[in-house]
């Protein structure tokens, strides 16, 4: 064995140095090649120096002084290069320890403002379930009171109208008594009145008294269309309203009162004295044989209260009485606040009572 392996450590030993031999035998025919081929360059120069002389040795320089500018260049922009690059990776560095810096901020602000809502919510939680309980407390409370003021109103009206109920009693009473009297009185004065009568009318034949008590009716009626002025309030229908003038529901509430005591054609009169302005416009475009009733609906399209019932239903209900404001001038407002709903809705005359009584007490000062 130990043989076996000298003899292939021999082998092998023969082998490289074969492989040795073929390459020096290489590498010196690459010198001889080498050497043909520098001497060939040598006489190749010589010849075109002896061709060209100083202007191929020029030429040759120039080239030369060429290379090396580029080379220069090229070196100076590889430097460049560098520098461009070293800045760039600083900044990156820079960059990337600012980038972590903010990181780590925003993660402390981020814990910080989650301590902090988790704090407010806890607070926010705990003052909710305060105000819960205050707000049972105070419709326990307001139940209370309610109730209480219930009973006061209940009190009170009881006590209003035991003492209307006297007093109408009391001047029931006065009012017969007086009554009796007035009757007396005027039974007398028409008994003086017809006796002077009967003493001035004139002595004519019946047909003749027929026809003078005639023209006479006829004299008074027209006595009574041309000669009666109704003072009604005047109105025009401009907002604000005027000192010398009075608003539109005011203006109503007159024309309906005078309505059932005089004839048509007298108010009507008096309306064409009271309007002016807008007012009086609207009513001279309307046909001549209009009504009175006409030119009232007319005039509250135009100038009356446009809202809607439920809106003066709702103002009625929420009305309370103002500083400074006296009792009576509290329930006037409050009367004519449900005149307004009267004239949109019908209410009864009990139910009115009762809704005005309600919203008296409930609404004025005087109760606290």
């Amino acid at each position: 064995m130990e043989l076996r392996e000298r003899i292939n450590s021999l082998e092998s030993n023969v082998g490289d140095l074969v492989t040795f031999d073929e390459y020096v035998g290489d590498t010196e025919q690459t010198q001889t090649k080498t050497f043909e081929h520098q001497k060939s360059a040598q006489q190749q120069e010589t010849e075109t120096d002896s061709r060209y002389g100083r202007q191929a040795h020029i030429i040759r320089n120039r080239e030369e002084n060429e290379r090396t500018e580029r080379e220069l260049e090229i070196r100076r922009r590889l430097l460049e290069l560098e520098d461009r690059e070293s800045k760039h990776r600083e900044r990156e560095e820079h960059m990337y320890e600012c980038w972590k810096r903010k990181e780590f901020d925003l993660q402390q602000k981020e814990r910080d403002m989650k301590h902090s809502f988790e704090s407010r919510e806890e607070r926010l939680l705990s003052q909710e379930m305060k105000l819960r309980d205050m707000e049972i407390s105070l419709s326990e409370r307001m139940q209370k009171l309610e109730c209480k003021l219930e009973m006061r109103e209940n009190r009170t009206s009881d006590n209003y109208w035991k003492n209307e109920r006297n007093e109408t009693v009391g001047k029931a009473s006065v009012l017969e008594h007086s009554s009796k009297e007035k009757i007396d009185q005027l039974q007398r004065k028409i008994e003086t009145l017809q006796k002077e009568k009967a003493a001035l009318e004139p002595r004519l034949p019946d047909a003749d008294v027929l026809r003078y008590g005639k023209t006479l009716i006829q004299k008074d009626g027209m006595r009574d269309a041309t000669e009666i002025k109704l003072n009604i309030s005047s109105f025009s229908g401009e907002v604000p309203v005027p000192r010398s003038e009075s608003s539109f529901e005011d203006f109503k509430l007159e024309v309906d009162s005078v309505k059932v005591i005089y004839a048509d054609h007298v108010v009507k009169q008096g309306l064409r004295r009271a309007l002016k302005g807008q007012a009086k416009k609207k009513m001279l475009h309307m046909r001549a044989d209009a009504t009175v009733d006409e030119i009232m609906t007319e005039l509250e399209d135009n100038f009356g209260n446009v809202a809607s019932t439920d809106t003066l239903l709702s103002r009625f209900l929420s009305a309370e009485q103002e500083i400074g404001e006296s009792v009576t001038q509290w329930g006037l407002r409050l009367e004519e606040m449900l005149l307004q709903v009267t004239r949109k809705t019908k209410i009864d005359d009990e139910e009115r009572r009762s809704m005005l009584k309600k919203r008296f007490w409930r609404g004025s000062r005087a109760k606290n």
